[in-house]
């Protein structure tokens, strides 16, 4: 995505050319997801989809953090606890 979401929330407001015009491109990392039949986004900090796309299955989120040197083990608790909960992550 090349534009901050929340300001593309706004869109309607301006024409295209005036939207370009006034907000600058920028890069970020956005989840689409099913909330109980409504549609949610999530904006989310690059090394984190890094390890959220870690998870295959096959390794530990011990060595997701090895992998991801960047990642605050809290930080990445705290955010797959609200993944597991907003069903971002399913486990059967």
């Amino acid at each position: 995505m090349k534009y901050n979401f929340d300001e593309l929330m706004s869109v309607g407001e301006f024409t295209l050319e005036e939207f370009s015009a006034r907000f600058r491109p920028e890069t970020i990392s956005l989840i689409v997801y099913n909330c109980s039949g409504e549609v949610k986004p999530l904006i989310v900090e690059k090394d984190l989809i890094k390890c959220l796309s870690g998870f295959t299955g096959n390794i530990t989120i011990r060595e997701i953090l090895k992998n991801n040197e960047r990642i605050n083990k809290d930080e990445l608790y705290e955010f797959l606890k609200y993944c597991l909960k907003t069903t971002i992550l399913y486990i059967p």
